[in-house]
């Protein structure tokens, strides 16, 4: 009786609130825009936390990743490091078991054969950036160290979005040339779905094929990606590259002048 009564008493709402919407049609389409709009929004908010926070990262043991900065306060609190700070704090750093980086750029080029030409996007990784976050590939081989060098063969590693749109995920395409700006690149490998580091990248070269100087101090372009030593702190490693920074900053007073280390977990 009294669950009768109660779906009775719904139907009855239900009924007064469509007919009184129904007399004032704007105010109904205000109404229902305004909960269109309030379900989108907190759909979209639990779509980030899920992502970034919910979701584990896909790296291997993340809590002892970090990510290397310069700043350059107030202009900017994070830039790129330059190619020879890259190269020299990867030597020289005693905190980390492994060291890598990727160039924080996009590049262009135009994807041509098998099918329409298409404009893609793309970025260069250190050989050794994937295997350090533990990366497992969709298909293929990590960048080898020769291949990784200036004046290698080219080749590239594909990421899941174009490895599906493009080629139909095909795993063949492994060992394959591609053409990019007129160019033929052999590709590695293809990068799982899950990969985060710079979304929009399209494709991936070996830092050994970027075309700027990989020793100069001035243009900043890459990220420090390294895993601490066990037993090594956070604080401890900035200790050390703020010292490193400095010994930079004296050999190259003009291109350091004003800028600091920052780290970030990844």
């Amino acid at each position: 009786m009294g669950r009768g009564h109660s779906i009775e008493n719904f139907t009855q709402e239900v009924r007064y609130s469509a007919r009184s919407l129904s007399k004032n049609p704007g105010f109904a389409a205000v109404a229902v825009l305004t909960l269109a709009l309030g379900i989108g929004a907190n759909t979209a908010i639990f779509s980030v936390v899920e992502n970034v926070l919910l979701r584990p990262l896909p790296y291997s043991q993340p809590e002892n990743l970090v990510q290397i900065w310069n700043t350059y306060p107030p202009q900017a609190p994070r830039a790129p490091l330059s190619p020879g700070d890259y190269a020299d704090w990867r030597q020289q750093n005693a905190s980390f078991s492994e060291m890598g980086g990727y160039a924080h750029i996009s590049q262009g080029f135009n994807l041509t054969g098998e099918g329409e030409p298409r404009r893609v996007l793309g970025s260069y990784a250190s050989a050794g950036l994937f295997p350090l976050l533990g990366i497992k590939l969709a298909a293929g081989h990590y960048f080898t160290p020769e291949e990784d060098r200036a004046g290698s063969s080219p080749v590239v590693m594909l990421s899941h979005r174009l490895w599906l749109s493009r080629f139909g995920g095909d795993p063949a395409v492994v060992g394959r040339t591609i053409t990019l700006d007129n160019l033929r690149y052999t590709v590695a490998g293809v990068l799982p779905a899950d990969f985060r580091l710079l979304r929009w990248a399209d494709i991936w070269m070996p830092i050994g094929q970027y075309q700027d100087d990989l020793t100069e101090h001035v243009h900043h372009a890459f990220i420090g990606v390294a895993r601490l030593k066990s037993g090594v702190t956070l604080a401890q490693a900035q200790d050390e590259m703020e010292r490193l920074n400095e010994e930079e900053a004296t050999k190259y007073p003009d291109s350091h002048k004003f800028f600091g280390v920052l780290f970030e977990s990844m």
